[in-house]
């Protein structure tokens, strides 16, 4: 097909004109009550997750799977993007935050200048090559037609140097559009319909059967 672009709205570019409009501090305070999550409890998903896995990367910027670590007696290492990926520690979750954190505002990724400014530099995307020639990349809390879907992968694939291998979407919101499915299949991406409950549910069965 040849439908353009995304279906959802630019987050990115509304947080742009938002900025523009109210200033920095303004912004990092309306997506802090926004999309903060200060209230809101890690569900069985991010417990499931933070405990079988000692290296996440996420594009969430609030805190929740720092909790759910911390609440499942894991020590937590926080990392923003730019920063090198740390080395695996059995008794340490690793949360590697590809657009910042709002705990620390001068990290956030939420507009196109901000992505200008925050490159994930060569070494890094060394380590990231290096690790997707030996890993399967699943992706888990996204939808086909996301713009922040689009722009993790498009990070992915820079760092690969091409088309990623072994990739895998899981999707919650229903039935997936017929355009969207023919548009990643192309690109490689095998998509699924299962919420990240769910996924957490079947990975730990299937690891443990």
């Amino acid at each position: 097909g040849t439908r353009p672009g995304p279906v959802t709205p630019s987050v990115r570019g509304g947080a742009a004109v938002y900025e523009a409009d109210n200033g920095r501090a303004a912004l990092v305070e309306h997506l802090t009550e926004r999309v903060g999550a200060g209230d809101v409890a890690p569900n069985k998903a991010l417990e499931a997750m933070v405990l079988r896995f000692p290296l996440i990367f996420t594009t969430a910027w609030d805190d929740l799977l720092e909790r759910a670590a911390a609440a499942g007696g894991r020590t937590v290492q926080v990392v923003y993007r730019g920063e090198p990926i740390p080395e695996i520690k059995t008794d340490c979750t690793i949360i590697y935050k590809l657009n910042g954190g709002l705990e620390r505002p001068e990290s956030l990724v939420a507009t196109p200048a901000d992505l200008a400014v925050h490159p994930l530099p060569p070494a890094v995307q060394k380590q990231l090559r290096m690790m997707l020639r030996k890993q399967v990349v699943f992706f888990v809390g996204h939808r086909p037609d996301e713009e922040e879907f689009e722009a993790v992968f498009t990070d992915l694939t820079d760092a690969y140097g091409g088309d990623l291998p072994r990739c895998h979407l899981a999707v919650a919101q229903g039935r997936i559009d017929d355009y969207q499915w023919q548009r990643w299949v192309w690109r490689g991406l095998l998509l699924f319909l299962a919420d990240p409950s769910e996924c957490m549910d079947a990975l730990k069965a299937k690891l443990s059967g």
